[in-house]
């Protein structure tokens, strides 16, 4: 699931420390929060894949030919990508966040 980046908005103590200059701690408030973003979509995206393994269960009953890797290497290797996709993706969206609040900074000063 995307959010729409108007949704979001930059943690009070993300916008202290960047007032501040403090860019070490707003780079570590930035990948905390898509990063805990990121596990939170990941714990929903593992809730699907019992189902998975109980229809491929259900296919090699009915005679189809098992899959070559087992489910659980395949799923764990598909949480593991899912996982690092979403952090990037919150990760690429909190920059363009902190980009307009440094732009909307630069407004009003001038």
């Amino acid at each position: 699931m995307d959010y729409n980046i108007a949704k979001f908005e930059i943690p009070v103590h993300i916008k202290k420390a960047y007032d501040k200059g403090k860019i070490d701690e707003v780079y570590r408030g930035v990948y905390a929060l898509a990063d805990e973003l990121a596990a939170i979509e990941t714990r929903r995206f593992m809730a699907t894949k019992p189902s998975e393994l109980l229809e491929e269960r259900i296919q090699a009953v009915k005679g189809a030919k098992p899959k070559k890797t087992s489910w659980s290497t395949r799923v764990i290797k598909q949480i593991s990508t899912y996982r690092h996709q979403r952090t990037e993706y919150h990760l690429e969206k909190m920059l363009k966040l902190l980009e307009l609040y440094a732009r909307s900074k630069s407004d009003e000063s001038n």
